[in-house]
C-alpha cells in the first residue's frame, strides 16, 4: 500500500489518510467545474467544510482511515518508522511515532486487512490504529523536533529528540518496543512453568499435599543473588528461574524447582519474604504459624504462632562482628546493588504485622542449629501506626520503622547479643519524626557509605529523603509536641533535635511513586525504582538520567522483583511480575534513552543566586570539587536547581520542588547555609544545605511562610526579597531579618531564627497602589533603611521602627523618608554600594531600557533625615528593556576616590560592562565628568535574560546571566583596574 499521509493537530488525535491517486481522480472528474467546488471537496474531505452532498465527489480512498487519541496535550509531529512495514497477502501494517507538547513520544501500530488493499468499500473494521508504547526522555513540555534514522544492521530506528527543556536524547525502537538495545518480554501461566519441569515434578494436579488448594496460584517474586529470580505459589512450590541472555536464541526463562517447599506443611501461604544476604525464607501459612526455610536445606522451623491473621512480613539484616569491624574500619566498597559484606551467618528481624490489631511481633532469627525458642518481643505500635517499612542500624543499635502516614519511629533494641534468650531482649522507643506526606515504602541503612547515623527513605508520594539519627537515644526536651502522630494534610517541618535531622529531599522528575532504591555497584550512583502512571523506571538519581522504562498495561497489582546482573554497559536488567494471572518476565540491556546534551533548567530561569565563596577559597563552609562554583537558580517551572559549574561545565547536581508558582528570586545567606526563595501565591521558602552521603550536595526545607491580604494567597506575587543576618553577642543567638515587597505593594518585615525554626511578622505597611518590584536594606547603627523600587519608576526610602524585639508584632511604618523617580516606567535591578558610612551609591536599571546612578544620603539624627541625590542617567544603555545588573568590582586607588565597575544585561541579547567613578569632591560639583562608561560589550546566547549574578574566584569574575538558558562569562580581575 502507498501514498499515506499521515496528519496531527491539536486535537490530540493522530489520523491516517488514503491520498492514492487523489489528485488523478479530482483532475478527470468533470463534474468538479468551478474553484469553488474544488475547495469545497477540500474541506469535506477533512471534515471541516459545509455539509453538501459529496456522493460524486469524494472517492472511497481520499478519507481519512483511521484515528486515535494518545497524548495529553497537542501534537506536533508524527513520523513514519522504517523497516517496520509489512506488505503481504494478509494485509498491511506499519509504525508511526507522535510526539507533541505533553513532551511525551506515542508507538503507534496501523494495520490493514487484505480487503482494503485490494479497493474494497471501506469498513469499520477493515483497518486499525492502535497504541503500543509511550517513552518519555524530556521534562516540562515540549518536543519541539525529532529525526528518525534507520539502522538495518539490526533493523533498529534510532530517534533523536530535541525538547524545550534543552536536551537531546537518543532512544532506540526494536521490535515496536522504545529500548536502546535488544529486549525479550515473555508471558507465561504456571501451567506452562510447570509442564517445562521436569516430569516427576509438573503434575501438581495429583499431589496429595495440594489437596486442601483448589487451584495455585502465582504468589511472590525474590531476586536471587546469582542473578536470578525465585517464584513462590500459594501452594507452597518453589521454583527458580534463570533469565536467559539476550545474545541466546531462547526467549523464555529457564524454570527448575528448588528440591525443598513448603507443600508439606498442608497449609495455603498467606505472606512470605525472602532475605538475599541469608538466603532464607519466611512465609506465613493460613495455619498463622511462621515459617522458616533456609534455601539449600531440607530443615522447615517453626518459629512461632500467633491468634491473628497476618498482613505482611518485614525482614531487617542483622550485621554480623565483621561486618561492625569493617563498618568501624571505614574500608567498605561494595555497593546495595551488589555482594554485601556481610555472611550467610548473619541473621534477621522478622517483623508480622496483623489485621485489625496494633501488634507487631519481632522475632531474632540467627542460630538455625539451635533447639533454644526463637526469642520473640511484641511491640503495641500507635493504632495510627501503620507498619510499612523496616530496617535495623547497627549505629546505636535501632530498629527504624515507617509507616503509611510517612512517620519515622526509632526503637533502641536491649541484650541483642544474647539473641537466643528470649528474656534478655527489650526494646524502648527513642525518637518520632515525619518527613513524607505517604506510606514510606523503602529504608536503607546508609552506614555502608560510612555515613554513620544515617538513613534513606523513599515514598509513596514520589519523594525521597536522607535523614540523620542520634545515637544517645533519648527524648530532646520539649519534643512531644513534634510527635506527628495525630492525622495532618501538610508535612510539618523537620523537628531540629538532638536525635533526629533531615537533611535532603527530593521528588524526581518522573516519578510519582517511589517503590525501592538501590546502589549501582559499578558507580555506586543511587537508584529509584517506581512508577509513574502505567510506566514502570528506574531512575539513575545521582547522575540525573532514566535507566529503564517499561509500560505495564493496566499498571502493576501484587509483587514484582527487579536486579540487574553484569558491570558497566554488559548489565542486564530483569524485570519480573504478574499481569493476568500470567508471569510476566522483561530482560533488557542497557540505559533506556542515551542523552546526547544534557537539559538545562526548564523554562524560563527566573532567578539565580551564586553561593558565595569564603576567604579560604572554598564555597560556604564546605568544600566542594576544587575548583568548583556551585549556584542555585530557578524557573517558571517552579524547580529549584543546585547547579556546579567546573572546567567550563555546567552540571545539574540536585533539583528540589516545593513551590507552586513561578520562582520569582532567591539568595543565599553569607555563609552558604541557608537559601532563600520567592515566587507566586505568596510564597517565600527557607532551605538548608548539606553536604550529604551519597549525593555530595543536599537541600532541606526547613521554614515557609504566605503573605496573605485580603483577597486570595494566589493574587500574592512575591517579587523581591532582602535578608540581612544579625548577632545577640549575650546569648550567642543569630537570626535573618527578612524584607519582601509583592506585587500587590505590600511590604512586610519577618524573622528567622534558625536554632528553634520559627518566623515571625515584625512590621508590615503599603507603598502605594503600583507593584513593588525590588528591594534593599541599610543598618546603620540602630537605623534600619528599606529601599524599595516600583513599577511607577521611584525609589522610595523607608524607615524600620527601631524595634529589636523578634516577637511576632504588627507595627505600621512611618511615612516614607525621601523619594525620587529615576525612570519612566517599571524598575527591573536595583543594587547599592557604600561609598562610606553614611552615603550609599545606587544603580537602577528599568524597562525603559535606561540605567541610572544616583547617591543616598543619612543624616543619623533622631528623626533620620534622608536624601535621594541624582547623579547620571543613560537613557539608552540598552536597545531594550534591562532586566539584570551586578557590581562585579570596586576598589579606592587614591584616598577620596571611589572606582567601580559594573555588568548590565536584558532583552537585546547583549551584556556590557560599565565602567563607574570619578573624585568624591565632584559629587557635589555641577560641571563633573561623565559618571557611567561603557568599556564593553558582548553577545549573549540567553534571550530574554532576567537575572545576573557574579562570583570572584581564583582571580577571575565569573558573570552568570540566565533567562532561556543560561551564560556564564569570565573577565580577568586585573583587566577591572
Amino acid at each position: 500500500m502507498k501514498d499515506l499521509y499521515l496528519a496531527c493537530s491539536d486535537d490530540r488525535t493522530v489520523r491516517v489518510w488514503n491520498v492514492a491517486n487523489l489528485v488523478s481522480d479530482v483532475e478527470d472528474d468533470s463534474s468538479i467545474t468551478i474553484q469553488g467546488d474544488r475547495e469545497n471537496l477540500d474541506k469535506v474531505q477533512t471534515g471541516f467544510g459545509n455539509t453538501i452532498d459529496s456522493t460524486n465527489l469524494l472517492p472511497s480512498h481520499g478519507q481519512c482511515i483511521a484515528k486515535e487519541w494518545g497524548h495529553s496535550s497537542r501534537i506536533w509531529g508524527v513520523r513514519s518508522l522504517f523497516g517496520t512495514t509489512i506488505n503481504d497477502l494478509k494485509g498491511f501494517s506499519t509504525n508511526l511515532i507522535s510526539y507533541g507538547e505533553d513532551a511525551q513520544s506515542q508507538l503507534w501500530k496501523f494495520s490493514v486487512k487484505s480487503a482494503m488493499i485490494a479497493g474494497s468499500k471501506i469498513g469499520e473494521n477493515i483497518n486499525k490504529l492502535e497504541h503500543i508504547g509511550t517513552f518519555r526522555a524530556h521534562s516540562g513540555k515540549n518536543i519541539w523536533s525529532m529525526a528518525v534514522d534507520y539502522d538495518k544492521s539490526d533493523s533498529t530506528n534510532n530517534l533523536a529528540t530535541g525538547g524545550a527543556d534543552g536536551q537531546i536524547s537518543i532512544s532506540q525502537v526494536h521490535q515496536s518496543i522504545p529500548s536502546r538495545t535488544k529486549t525479550i518480554d515473555c508471558e507465561l501461566a504456571l501451567s506452562n512453568i510447570l509442564e517445562s519441569l521436569p516430569t516427576s515434578a509438573s503434575d501438581f494436579s495429583t499431589l496429595s499435599n495440594l489437596s486442601c488448594i483448589d487451584t495455585d496460584s502465582f504468589h511472590g517474586y525474590f531476586a536471587l543473588q546469582d542473578g536470578g529470580y525465585l517464584i513462590v505459589t500459594r501452594g507452597g512450590r518453589l521454583i527458580t528461574g534463570s533469565c536467559p541472555a539476550l545474545s541466546s536464541a531462547s526467549a523464555e526463562p529457564d524454570f527448575k524447582e528448588t528440591g525443598f517447599d513448603l507443600r508439606d506443611l498442608g497449609s495455603p501461604i498467606v505472606k512470605s519474604n525472602y532475605c538475599r544476604l541469608s538466603n532464607s525464607l519466611f512465609a506465613v501459612c493460613e495455619d498463622q504459624k511462621l515459617y522458616h526455610l533456609q534455601m539449600g536445606s531440607p530443615c522447615i522451623r517453626t518459629m512461632g504462632i500467633s491468634n491473628f491473621h497476618a498482613a505482611r512480613i518485614f525482614l531487617c539484616a542483622l550485621p554480623n562482628e565483621s561486618f561492625s569491624a569493617k563498618v568501624e574500619e571505614h574500608n567498605l566498597t561494595q555497593r546495595y546493588g551488589g555482594a554485601s559484606p556481610m555472611t550467610k551467618e548473619a541473621g534477621n528481624l522478622v517483623l508480622i504485622t496483623y489485621f485489625k490489631t496494633n501488634i507487631v511481633d519481632l522475632y531474632v532469627s540467627v542460630d538455625r542449629s539451635s533447639t533454644h525458642k526463637t526469642p520473640k518481643i511484641s511491640i503495641s505500635l500507635d493504632p495510627t501506626f501503620v507498619l510499612t517499612s523496616a530496617v535495623f542500624t547497627p549505629f546505636g543499635c535501632k530498629l527504624v520503622l515507617g509507616s503509611r502516614a510517612g512517620t519515622l519511629a526509632y526503637y533502641r533494641i536491649h541484650g541483642l547479643s544474647s539473641r537466643n534468650s528470649a528474656e534478655n531482649l527489650s526494646l524502648s522507643l527513642v525518637d518520632f519524626d515525619k518527613f513524607h506526606k505517604d506510606s514510606i515504602n523503602k529504608i536503607i541503612d546508609l552506614s555502608l557509605f560510612e555515613a554513620k547515623g544515617c538513613i534513606l527513605t523513599v515514598s509513596e508520594d514520589g519523594t525521597y529523603a536522607i535523614h540523620r539519627h542520634g545515637q544517645s537515644g533519648e527524648w530532646s526536651e520539649g519534643f512531644e509536641k513534634y510527635r506527628p502522630l495525630e492525622k495532618s494534610n501538610n508535612a510539618p517541618m523537620a523537628p531540629r533535635t538532638a536525635s533526629g535531622r533531615l537533611l535532603h529531599s527530593s521528588s524526581p522528575k518522573c516519578l510519582s511513586a517511589i517503590k525501592n532504591a538501590y546502589f549501582d555497584k559499578t558507580s555506586g550512583s543511587l537508584m529509584l525504582v517506581g512508577f509513574c502512571t502505567n510506566d514502570f523506571i528506574v531512575w539513575n538519581e545521582t547522575l540525573q538520567v532514566e535507566h529503564m522504562r517499561h509500560h505495564m498495561r493496566g499498571g502493576i497489582k501484587g509483587s514484582f522483583a527487579f536486579h540487574e546482573t553484569g558491570i558497566g554497559s554488559l548489565r542486564e536488567k530483569t524485570l519480573v511480575y504478574t499481569q493476568n494471572s500470567k508471569h510476566r518476565v522483561v530482560i533488557s540491556k542497557g540505559e533506556s534513552q542515551k542523552v546526547l546534551q544534557q537539559a538545562n533548567f526548564g523554562r524560563d530561569l527566573k532567578a539565580l543566586a551564586v553561593r558565595p565563596i569564603s576567604p579560604r577559597g572554598d564555597l560556604g563552609a564546605t568544600a566542594l570539587s576544587p575548583g568548583s562554583i556551585m549556584f542555585a537558580c530557578g524557573s517558571e517551572e517552579c524547580n529549584i536547581h543546585l547547579v556546579e559549574y567546573l572546567d567550563e561545565v555546567i552540571r545539574n547536581v540536585r533539583t528540589v520542588k516545593k513551590h507552586d508558582a513561578g520562582i520569582q528570586h532567591l539568595k543565599w545567606s553569607n555563609d552558604g547555609r541557608f537559601l532563600f526563595s520567592c515566587g507566586g501565591q505568596g510564597e517565600l521558602k527557607i532551605w538548608e544545605y548539606h553536604p550529604v552521603p551519597v549525593l555530595e550536595h543536599g537541600l532541606v526545607l526547613v521554614a515557609e511562610l504566605n503573605v496573605k491580604t485580603g483577597g486570595h494567597p494566589a493574587d500574592v506575587r512575591i517579587m523581591a526579597f532582602d535578608i540581612k543576618r544579625e548577632m545577640d553577642p549575650h546569648i550567642a543567638d543569630s537570626w535573618f531579618v527578612i524584607t519582601l515587597v509583592t506585587s500587590t505593594s505590600l511590604i512586610e518585615v519577618w524573622n528567622y531564627t534558625p536554632i528553634n525554626n520559627t518566623l515571625a511578622r515584625l512590621f508590615q505597611t503599603t507603598y502605594t497602589s503600583c507593584a513593588l518590584t525590588q528591594v534593599t536594606t541599610i543598618k546603620l547603627d540602630s537605623i534600619r533603611l528599606i529601599l524599595v523600587a516600583a513599577t511607577d519608576g521611584h525609589i522610595t526610602a523607608y524607615r524600620a521602627p527601631s524595634k529589636e524585639s523578634r516577637e511576632s508584632t504588627t507595627i505600621d511604618f512611618h511615612q516614607p523618608l525621601a523619594s525620587l523617580r529615576v525612570h519612566q516606567s517599571a524598575i527591573k535591578a536595583l543594587e547599592i554600594h557604600p561609598l562610606d558610612q553614611h552615603r550609599y551609591l545606587i544603580f537602577t536599571a528599568g524597562d525603559d531600557n535606561a540605567l541610572h546612578a544616583c547617591i543616598l544620603s543619612i543624616v543619623p539624627q533622631s528623626e533620620c533625615r534622608v536624601a535621594i541625590q541624582d547623579l547620571e542617567c543613560n537613557s539608552n544603555a540598552h536597545a531594550a528593556a534591562i532586566n539584570g545588573l551586578a557590581i562585579i568590582h570596586a576598589f579606592s586607588p587614591s584616598e577620596g576616590r571611589v572606582v567601580g565597575f559594573l555588568a548590565t544585561t536584558g532583552n537585546d541579547g547583549l551584556v556590557k560592562i560599565w565602567r563607574w567613578g570619578y573624585p568624591a569632591n565632584e559629587i557635589q560639583s555641577k560641571e563633573r565628568k561623565t559618571f557611567l562608561t561603557c568599556c564593553g560589550q558582548l553577545n549573549s546566547d540567553v534571550a530574554d535574560a532576567t537575572a545576573m549574578d557574579h562570583v570572584t574566584f581564583n582571580e577571575r569574575v565569573f558573570i552568570f546571566v540566565s533567562g532561556v538558558g543560561m551564560e556564564i562569562l569570565s573577565v580577568q580581575q586585573q583587566d577591572l583596574m
